[in-house]
């Protein structure tokens, strides 16, 4: 049966768990209603060889060793800060045709509070004598000194900057999510044209992993000889509304792209949920108005309203509307549509494995469109395409009538999974399910231009 991409959920439970809508809640999977191309790889160029004629950004061939120069992130509040970084050397294209430069942090938050590479920094843009020379994108595990990787503005420009004249409608969607669909980062490998010499230890090659435990040993399970192990900076996918009992069900969802879901201890929430310690909402932000320029905080949201579950990276490059951000992948998903939001960061939390920063989002700026290898990209204005959904929760005996509203990104694999998860979030905040149960179910999926799918189930359910 065909679909609309447009769709609305709605759930109306009589007790307390979800388990007869997940069999139609794995059908849900649409793409979004249109997708923007990234532009066109003559178009970059010409922009890339512009911007260099200007001084306005450099090559990452340039950038030699004993170089100094800057880098910009949030670290508190909307507040920009500025920190000294030294190049220690670039290594040359072998996996993806991508240059990493490597630099270390000299001062500020980072050496002061000895965090090492924080997960949020993804996006920190970073200038020598005044051209910027890229993203701040990769970090090391346990580091003693904060020695980062720095994916050149000229890949990320030619990768990811959004062509928002040749945006196109996309066709319906009709098949179930395959393996195609689930994009894994294996390991890539950065070779040295010559060794690096780093804390007295020499390095002849990085290798970049979403795994760092898994990359960090050879085929024999042995540490790789003369390696050094990074991974992106922003592995983290920050919850607010989703109590610690839902972790375990999240992290499975997104080990495949190595990210870690966590709840923090920031505002609780409005509402029914409001026992729970959270992030504080974009809803529940009140006077923050961060800026959305290089150097600010980014926030991409996979589910926003009464729940909401976002990735914090930093802003790298603004082109009037257009930016690019992260300088690696989020989930590597070529054309989407994702919500961007400013945000708010309560503070770093300095960590031995990793620091992250404490984050927010603040309120919905425009749509990310590119999802690739050396960046993310989206425009300023833009809408994104996302799925409505209305659950609510009701049982007369206890006096519970409480309603959810939440909005899901459009995504062949992602929609059903996130529907599912919010579906057992807002039950279990509810109900709990830590007794045996009968159970009545009503699902409600509206289709646009077309007759409603409801489905009723009657049901005993054990935990």
């Amino acid at each position: 049966m065909k679909v609309s991409p447009k769709r609305k959920f709605q759930f109306i439970v009589a007790s307390a768990i979800f388990s007869g809508f997940i069999p139609i809640a794995a059908q849900a999977q649409t793409k979004p209603d249109t997708q923007t191309p990234r532009l066109d790889r003559s178009e970059a160029r010409a922009m890339i060889n512009q911007l260099l004629r200007e001084g306005k950004i450099m090559r990452a061939d340039s950038a030699k060793r004993g170089m100094r120069g800057i880098g910009r992130s949030v670290f508190q509040g909307g507040k920009i800060e500025e920190f000294k970084i030294e190049v220690i050397g670039t290594l040359k294209k072998v996996m993806g045709g991508g240059d990493l430069v490597l630099i270390k942090v000299l001062d500020g938050p980072v050496v002061k509070r000895q965090s090492g590479i924080i997960a949020g920094m993804s996006g920190s843009p970073v200038y020598i004598n005044g051209k910027m020379l890229g993203a701040i994108a990769i970090g090391f595990g346990f580091p003693k000194e904060p020695i980062g990787g720095v994916t050149p503005i000229t890949q990320m420009i030619e990768g990811a900057l959004p062509d928002n004249a040749e945006t196109k409608r996309t066709a319906s969607v009709t098949t179930r999510p395959t393996k195609q669909h689930l994009t894994t980062f294996a390991p890539e490998t950065y070779r040295a044209v010559k060794p690096l010499a780093i804390g007295g230890q020499r390095f002849s090659q990085v290798v970049v992993s979403r795994d760092f435990q898994s990359s960090a040993k050879g085929s024999k399970g042995l540490a790789m000889p003369g390696a050094l192990v990074g991974r992106p900076c922003n592995m983290l996918m920050q919850l607010s509304g989703f109590s610690p009992a839902s972790l375990p069900r999240l992290k499975q969802m997104f080990e495949p792209w190595g990210i870690e879901p966590v709840i923090g201890t920031g505002g609780a929430m409005k509402g029914p949920m409001a026992q729970v310690q959270a992030f504080s909402s974009a809803g529940n932000k009140t006077d923050a108005n961060p800026p959305f320029v290089p150097g600010g905080a980014i926030g991409v949201p996979l589910v926003t309203g009464d729940l909401d579950m976002s990735g914090v990276g930093t802003i790298t490059f603004r082109w009037g509307k257009r930016i690019l951000a992260f300088g690696h992948p989020m989930f590597g998903k070529g054309a989407v549509s994702m919500p961007m939001t400013s945000a708010y960061i309560h503070d770093i939390f300095p960590s031995y494995q990793q620091s992250f920063k404490l984050a927010s989002p603040v309120r919905e700026v425009g749509a990310l469109q590119q999802d690739t290898e050396f960046a993310i990209g989206g425009t300023i204005g833009r809408r994104a395409d996302m799925v409505p959904m209305h659950v609510r929760l009701k049982n007369a005996e206890r006096g519970i009538d409480r309603s959810y509203n939440v909005r899901l990104i459009k995504d062949p694999l992602f929609t059903p999974m996130l529907l599912q998860m919010v579906g057992a979030e807002t039950l279990a905040g509810a109900f709990g399910m830590d007794s045996d149960k009968m159970v009545r179910v009503k699902f409600r999926m509206q289709l646009e231009g077309l007759p409603a799918v409801e489905k009723q189930d009657f049901l005993y359910a054990q935990s």
